[in-house]
């Protein structure tokens, strides 16, 4: 916003009086002001301020006074992330039995096409159950 208006309006701005007040509840309502381009309502500016009071309501808002701040990932996310994880990990250990059989059928009957198919269809089925599963929990 600074880079929009320039840094002598912004330090002359309610907003950051309001900031640095604390009075963080007021932010939306003065992030709502900042809309006008050329002294008209700017359609790109409001959804832009929009944005920025959704990010702000749930403390997504980034920082620059923080660069190296770890993202905030929510507990729902994280247990999706552990069931997406619990899934490959399942599908990879799967694909590696299938292609141990596969080698070990290929080896014994001479048809090492067949066991690579073989192989490579159980894999893929392997994974989509993988997928399936993980979605479901």
């Amino acid at each position: 916003m600074v880079l929009n208006i320039g840094v002598p309006a912004f330090e002359k701005s309610t907003l950051l009086k309001k900031l640095n007040a604390g009075q963080y509840e007021q932010v939306p309502v003065e992030l709502r002001r900042w809309i006008y381009a050329g002294g008209q309502v700017s359609p790109g500016l409001q959804n832009r301020r929009n944005s920025e009071i959704g990010q702000w309501s749930k403390g997504q808002f980034v920082s620059s006074l923080q660069p190296d701040a770890p993202p905030r990932i929510s507990p729902e996310a994280k247990r999706r992330l552990a069931a997406a994880a619990s899934a490959v990990a399942g599908a990879s250990t799967g694909i590696g039995a299938a292609v141990s059989q596969a080698q070990a059928q290929a080896a014994t009957t001479g048809h090492w096409t067949t066991g690579l198919i073989i192989g490579v269809l159980v894999s893929i089925a392997l994974a989509i159950f993988a997928a399936i599963h993980s979605r479901a929990e």
